[in-house]
Protein backbone atom coordinates (compact mmCIF):
# COMPACT_ATOMS: atom_id res chain seq x y z
CA UNK A 1 0.00 0.00 0.00
CA UNK A 2 2.84 2.40 0.76
CA UNK A 3 4.35 1.95 -2.20
CA UNK A 4 1.11 3.05 -4.80
CA UNK A 5 0.88 6.47 -2.42
CA UNK A 6 4.93 7.06 -3.35
CA UNK A 7 3.37 6.16 -6.83
CA UNK A 8 0.65 9.19 -6.57
CA UNK A 9 2.97 11.23 -4.92
CA UNK A 10 5.86 10.85 -7.72
CA UNK A 11 3.01 11.39 -10.70
CA UNK A 12 1.82 13.98 -8.79
CA UNK A 13 4.90 15.82 -9.23
CA UNK A 14 5.81 15.19 -12.22
CA UNK A 15 2.27 16.34 -13.68
CA UNK A 16 3.13 19.68 -11.72
CA UNK A 17 6.08 20.60 -13.03
CA UNK A 18 5.40 19.26 -17.03
CA UNK A 19 2.78 21.38 -16.53
CA UNK A 20 3.78 24.43 -15.41
CA UNK A 21 6.14 23.94 -18.49
CA UNK A 22 4.15 23.68 -21.09
CA UNK A 23 2.18 26.73 -19.58
CA UNK A 24 5.78 28.32 -20.02
CA UNK A 25 6.01 27.45 -23.57
CA UNK A 26 2.11 28.78 -24.37
CA UNK A 27 2.20 31.94 -22.95
CA UNK A 28 2.48 34.82 -25.46
CA UNK A 29 2.61 37.66 -23.02
CA UNK A 30 6.08 38.50 -22.23
CA UNK A 31 5.43 39.49 -18.56
CA UNK A 32 3.03 36.15 -18.08
CA UNK A 33 5.52 33.83 -19.69
CA UNK A 34 8.60 35.33 -17.78
CA UNK A 35 6.26 34.71 -14.46
CA UNK A 36 5.17 30.72 -15.40
CA UNK A 37 9.12 30.18 -16.36
CA UNK A 38 10.23 30.88 -12.76
CA UNK A 39 7.26 29.06 -11.33
CA UNK A 40 8.39 25.87 -13.73
CA UNK A 41 12.14 26.55 -12.80
CA UNK A 42 11.17 26.24 -9.20
CA UNK A 43 8.87 23.54 -10.24
CA UNK A 44 11.43 21.60 -11.45
CA UNK A 45 13.79 22.36 -8.93
CA UNK A 46 11.70 20.96 -6.31
CA UNK A 47 10.98 18.06 -8.03
CA UNK A 48 15.17 17.63 -8.48
CA UNK A 49 15.41 17.90 -4.59
CA UNK A 50 13.00 15.96 -4.38
CA UNK A 51 14.37 12.97 -5.78
CA UNK A 52 14.79 9.76 -4.14
CA UNK A 53 17.30 7.17 -4.84
CA UNK A 54 14.39 5.25 -6.66
CA UNK A 55 13.48 7.64 -9.13
CA UNK A 56 14.08 6.46 -12.19
CA UNK A 57 17.18 7.53 -14.34
CA UNK A 58 14.29 8.81 -17.22
CA UNK A 59 12.82 11.08 -14.74
CA UNK A 60 16.15 12.77 -13.47
CA UNK A 61 17.59 13.06 -17.15
CA UNK A 62 14.21 14.33 -18.10
CA UNK A 63 14.33 16.77 -15.42
CA UNK A 64 18.02 17.97 -16.17
CA UNK A 65 16.89 18.91 -19.93
CA UNK A 66 14.01 20.66 -18.82
CA UNK A 67 16.27 22.59 -16.02
CA UNK A 68 18.58 23.47 -19.00
CA UNK A 69 15.69 24.49 -21.48
CA UNK A 70 14.32 26.87 -18.77
CA UNK A 71 17.71 28.33 -18.41
CA UNK A 72 18.27 28.72 -21.95
CA UNK A 73 14.85 30.26 -22.42
CA UNK A 74 14.98 32.70 -19.18
CA UNK A 75 18.79 33.98 -20.98
CA UNK A 76 16.65 34.49 -24.70
CA UNK A 77 13.51 36.63 -23.10
CA UNK A 78 15.31 38.22 -19.84
CA UNK A 79 18.97 38.83 -21.70
CA UNK A 80 19.52 41.97 -19.08
CA UNK A 81 19.15 39.91 -15.59
CA UNK A 82 22.01 37.86 -17.20
CA UNK A 83 24.26 40.48 -18.25
CA UNK A 84 25.35 42.42 -15.42
CA UNK A 85 28.21 45.92 -16.11
CA UNK A 86 29.24 44.63 -13.56
CA UNK A 87 30.36 40.69 -14.41
CA UNK A 88 30.92 41.58 -18.47
CA UNK A 89 28.79 40.23 -21.23
CA UNK A 90 26.78 37.37 -21.23
CA UNK A 91 28.49 34.37 -22.59
CA UNK A 92 29.00 34.45 -26.60
CA UNK A 93 28.61 38.46 -27.15
CA UNK A 94 32.27 40.05 -27.73
CA UNK A 95 33.46 41.75 -24.68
Amino acid sequence: MHDDKDSVVRQASLNEWMQLFEATLLEREPIARARRLQLAKDAVMDRIEGLSGNTSDGERQLLLATLRTILQLEQSIMPSRFQNHEFGPTLGQPA
